[in-house]
């Protein structure tokens, strides 16, 4: 192929999707937790909403926005269903990133997270907020529009929840294909495919 050709094949690809499980703990200007448990699911709530300030929605839909009520949403998602321990040694709750390119329509984005959560967190504790470039009030926000989903670890029934790589790719895959049915093109090609693509 030719550089121009090469150029015209990327320009021409559909959007891919990312979705990553970040870290329970962070230093710098982000949360910090040192151990797993009641304390980390607040940091992770009050990171993703920056404080209370953006609007986060639950699995049941329910809508909240302010400190306030989110100290009412973190001991939901503690107190109900198993208790999560004021300290554990196991993950007690997973944050999830949904996010596509720059450009993509975020309510789309959002409508999409909120299809897959409810596909594949059918039992179990979540709560989810956009973040776009214009709404995040972060110093420095991305210009990819996503979504970040927090998880209870442990379902209503008490199954664990336990990631693999093989999980993370049909998350993606899920992901796109609810975009997709939201007008929005998406791929969730695997890395060996990207590579032989290319």
């Amino acid at each position: 192929k030719t550089i121009r050709n090469k150029l015209g094949s990327i320009s021409k690809r559909t959007p891919e999707v990312m979705v990553k499980i970040t870290g329970t703990a962070k230093g710098g200007n982000k949360f910090k937790v040192t151990k797993s448990g009641r304390r980390q699911v607040m940091a992770l709530l009050k990171y993703v909403s920056r404080d209370g300030q953006l609007e986060i929605e639950d699995q049941d839909d329910i809508r909240t926005k302010g400190l306030d009520e989110l100290s009412y949403l973190h001991d939901t998602l503690v107190y109900g269903g198993f208790q999560i321990p004021e300290e554990s040694d196991k993950r007690e709750a997973f944050s999830v990133v949904l996010s596509m390119p720059k450009g993509t329509d975020s309510l789309s984005v959002k409508r999409a997270a909120r299809d897959f959560a409810a596909r594949e967190f059918t039992n179990y504790q979540y709560a989810m907020v956009l973040h776009t470039f214009e709404t995040d009030p972060d110093p420095r926000p991305s210009k990819n529009p996503h979504v970040h989903l927090i998880v209870k670890a442990r379902s209503l029934d008490g199954t664990r929840l336990n990631p693999r790589k093989a999980d993370l790719q049909r998350w993606r895959e899920e992901f796109a294909e609810a975009l997709r049915e939201h007008g929005i093109e998406a791929a969730a090609t695997n890395r060996a495919q990207r590579l032989k693509r290319e």
